[in-house]
């Protein structure tokens, strides 16, 4: 049993950073389809993915948004339960619906989407301040 629980927690901690670090070519191929406006079909591609890396669904809450400015972007985030504490980082991102699918074009925890972030501005300045993100200066 304690052998369970060490090998659960490695495998906690590799997917923690795995998202964090790597969250592009994790999420990049994977998207599901679904009429734009819904955000069904980017909840169910964010938890598969987090399950398939062996992070219980119990361990963590997403919450996605639609854009305002734009119904092809949405953002994402996701924060660890009390039963992840400790093992599981938050995380947030973006995804744009394109081509009948959503697809997440970026993720992390800090500056995601912004020029000098994660994502080298992949994400429309719009889009990011109709979120209430902004980027710090260059």
């Amino acid at each position: 049993m304690r052998e369970r629980s060490a090998i659960l927690r490695v495998l906690v901690l590799v997917a923690v950073v795995v998202l964090t670090v790597g969250g592009i070519l994790l999420f990049g191929p994977t998207s599901h389809a679904e009429p734009t406006g819904s955000v069904l079909g980017l909840d169910n591609l964010v938890s598969e993915n987090l399950i398939l890396n062996h992070v219980p669904a119990s361990h963590f809450t997403l919450s996605t948004d639609i854009s305002l400015v734009d119904n092809h972007w949405a953002e994402f985030s996701v924060t660890p339960t009390v039963l992840a504490q400790g093992t599981l980082q938050s995380f947030y991102g973006f995804a744009h619906f394109q081509s009948h699918r959503w697809v997440v074009i970026t993720d992390g925890s800090k500056n995601v989407g912004c020029p000098n972030g994660v994502s080298s501005g992949l994400v429309p300045l719009t889009v990011l301040t109709g979120f209430s993100f902004q980027c710090p200066n260059p």
